[in-house]
């Protein structure tokens, strides 16, 4: 069971480098590549570049995701431990 959340994060992680690629928010890939792996990784890869450059985050935009981010790797953990 470790295994498929350790593939889910590794596959979340790709997922927000390719989302970086096209222009897309990499946050919200992080987290569908948490919750659905390897689909998400293919889904983000089908996709076309955005045309429109990513624009400017402001930081209080990144304060209010980061928390969202640690609370999934916290999930994980666990649920990696229960299990």
């Amino acid at each position: 069971m470790e295994w498929i959340l350790l593939l889910n994060f590794v596959a979340a992680c790709f997922c927000a480098w390719v989302a970086k690629e096209k222009n897309r928010d990499t946050t919200v890939w992080f987290i569908l590549g948490c919750l659905f792996g390897v689909l998400s990784l293919l889904a983000i890869a089908g996709m076309p570049k955005a045309e429109i450059e990513a624009r400017e985050v402001p930081s209080e935009f990144v304060t209010e995701k980061v928390p969202l981010i640690l609370i999934g790797i916290a999930l994980l953990v666990a649920v990696s431990t229960v299990l």
